[in-house]
């Protein structure tokens, strides 16, 4: 049977098929070397087109990488599958955000822009699969929609990508008198109107996050850390052991009037 994975044709057979054909099939697919057959663990008959030796950077033994018209097929798998395979270089960065943060090109963002100004978002801010597809083939060369989906929906997970996507629907939404007065005016609305204390308190803490008050906490909480020194940082470490934490909550009030070493010395004149 014929079969076309990534663009390329190559034949796969039953394991019936390969026997009146005359084809002699490896059980022991590990030991395949290039252009031999081997029976799969679907009850496939596949021809294996290369082989190639891979060192991992750490400590682990060396194994081989078998390729087929569907992709490379590690040896350290318990099986082998005739089904696509991402390829081992790829499934290296799999879940890595080592791409996410590079700068898009002048035809992603391109994409980008097609994509917010031909298109609309869902109830939940997401763009339908038939959108991505649209405005990704639209600006590649790209004939297969599932490559296109899955490429576009790549980019979309990038950060560059998406900020350059709320940009586009800020322009949007402003266009529609939804800009940051109307935010705030909804929000005041929300917390005045509102009878159920959670909805009101999301809302406030929103707020609040939004005039930076979380930010400012967290420069005060540095800076107050800052400003001890590595000298002071050990005697409060030595103080730490002796101090329960309603202690060292109390002891922390009285560092910036009195600072450590009197607090300490305070201390220690008590014992």
């Amino acid at each position: 049977m014929e079969m076309t994975c990534r663009g390329k044709k190559f034949l796969v057979y039953t394991v019936a098929e390969a026997m009146k054909k005359g084809i002699n099939a490896l059980f022991d697919w590990r030991k395949a070397e290039k252009g031999d057959w081997v029976v799969t663990g679907d009850g496939k008959v596949m021809e294996i087109i290369g082989r190639r030796k891979k060192h991992p950077k750490t400590n682990k033994k060396p194994f081989y990488l078998l390729r087929s018209g569907f992709g490379e097929h590690p040896t350290y798998k318990k099986n082998i599958y005739a089904s696509k395979q991402i390829d081992y270089d790829d499934r290296s960065y799999h879940g890595k955000k080592l791409l996410t943060n590079v700068k898009p090109t002048a035809l992603q963002n391109a994409f980008v822009d097609k994509l917010c100004m031909n298109h609309e978002v869902d109830r939940n801010g997401q763009f339908s699969s038939e959108d991505i597809i649209s405005a990704y083939m639209g600006t590649f060369m790209e004939n297969n929609p599932t490559q296109a989906l899955r490429r576009g929906m790549n980019l979309i997970k990038r950060e560059y990508v998406r900020e350059r996507i709320s940009m586009n629907l800020r322009d949007k939404f402003i266009e529609q008198g939804m800009d940051d007065e109307w935010v705030v005016s909804q929000y005041k609305e929300l917390i005045d109107e509102t009878s159920q204390a959670n909805t009101k308190l999301n809302a406030i803490n929103r707020v609040s996050d939004l005039l930076g008050h979380a930010v400012k906490e967290k420069e005060t909480s540095s800076q107050s850390i800052i400003m001890i020194s590595d000298g002071d940082k050990k005697l409060l470490a030595e103080v730490r052991k002796k101090l329960s934490d309603k202690e060292l909550n109390q002891l922390m009030s009285k560092v910036k009037s009195d600072g450590i070493k009197g607090v300490i010395e305070d201390k220690s004149s008590k014992v």
